[in-house]
């Protein structure tokens, strides 16, 4: 026997609101008795913490010892999961027999649309999942399943006002000290076009450095962050991860400003935001710094969303400090 699941949609990425539709493909040497066929979508988040735990135990000569170890804790959040037969009888009735040979046969699911679905995501300790799940409902025997996962999309349109919009520039200012002797400031600005953006488009940055200390300093640096955070049964986790790290070219003399104009930052290949799930936070941060030699860097944050509809070209403008 072979048993599988193919999409109608290729590749197999969907939004709320569209129709997950394909085909269960069975192919049978032998005729076969069967309850029926079911075709099943399941969406659900998982994660799981490690939490470090010590305990004592009696060491046999009338004192104690303490060791290490870890506990797991697992939780999930389920979004959809309905089933349909596609062949055969759902409770009563004959036993229906699939003659040999191939069949196919159609499935079809509506994406509720006012239903809030975080994107499809897979990271090491959690992960959002969609699928479809075929199954033969064999009486007495074990059943025959198949699986097949598809890419779901929350819809977050970056020609939304509150994402296409242009964010208040940033600005800081530090002193550098040395043992007694205080030098001038330090101070950085920049902007950014918008709030929002999507994989393969660009960030356009404007940042300048204004060195009035007695050093001079390595030049600006930009990135994206991304920080994710998790929790199960009450217990939480989180990573950050640095996407792509760019720097501007040379040394920012000391009594000298440097201006870093018009640079496009183009977003790589990552996963959208993700707020809408009770498990699983996914943000980023695009990150400004004024690299201090020897010391503390002078960092700007510009917290931004990663959308899955991107900016029409009639929604751009363009931008200075």
């Amino acid at each position: 026997i072979s048993f599988d699941i193919v999409f109608a949609n290729q590749p197999p990425i969907f939004y709320s609101g569209q129709s997950v539709s394909g085909t269960v493909i069975v192919n049978l040497r032998d005729a076969m008795k069967m309850r029926g066929i079911r075709a099943r979508i399941h969406g659900r988040a998982y994660s799981h913490v490690e939490v470090q735990q010590t305990r004592e135990y009696d060491d046999g000569q009338g004192g104690t010892r303490t060791e290490s170890y870890t506990e797991y804790y697992r939780e999930y959040e389920t979004y959809l999961d309905h089933q349909v037969t596609i062949f055969g009888k759902d409770r009563h009735g004959q036993n229906p027999v699939l003659p040999a040979g191939q069949h196919a046969f159609n499935f079809s699911f509506v994406l509720p649309p006012h239903l809030k679905m975080p994107s499809s995501v897979e990271l090491g300790h959690c992960n959002i999942r969609y699928m479809i799940v075929g199954t033969i409902d064999k009486p007495w025997k074990f059943d025959h399943i198949a699986k097949r996962a598809f890419t779901l999309l929350e819809s977050i349109d970056c020609n939304d006002p509150s994402l296409s919009q242009r964010p208040f520039p940033l600005q800081n200012e530090k002193f550098l000290c040395c043992l007694c002797c205080q030098s001038g400031p330090l101070k950085v600005t920049a902007n950014i076009d918008r709030c929002g953006y999507c994989p393969g488009e660009g960030i356009l940055l404007n940042a300048e450095c204004e060195n009035l200390t007695n050093r001079a300093m390595r030049g600006i640096r930009a990135k994206l962050v991304r920080l994710v955070k998790w929790k199960a049964r009450g217990y939480n986790d989180h990573r950050s991860s640095d996407y792509f790290e760019i720097k501007s070219p040379g040394e920012i003399a000391e009594g000298q400003s440097f201006s870093w104009s018009n640079q496009l930052i183009q977003i790589p290949a990552v996963t959208p935001t993700i707020t809408s799930c009770g498990l699983i936070s996914i943000k980023y941060e695009f990150q400004i710094a004024v690299i201090v030699p020897g010391g503390i860097n002078l960092n700007l944050v510009f917290p931004i969303t990663i959308g899955t509809i991107p900016l029409r070209p009639s929604g751009m403008a363009g931008m200075s400090i």
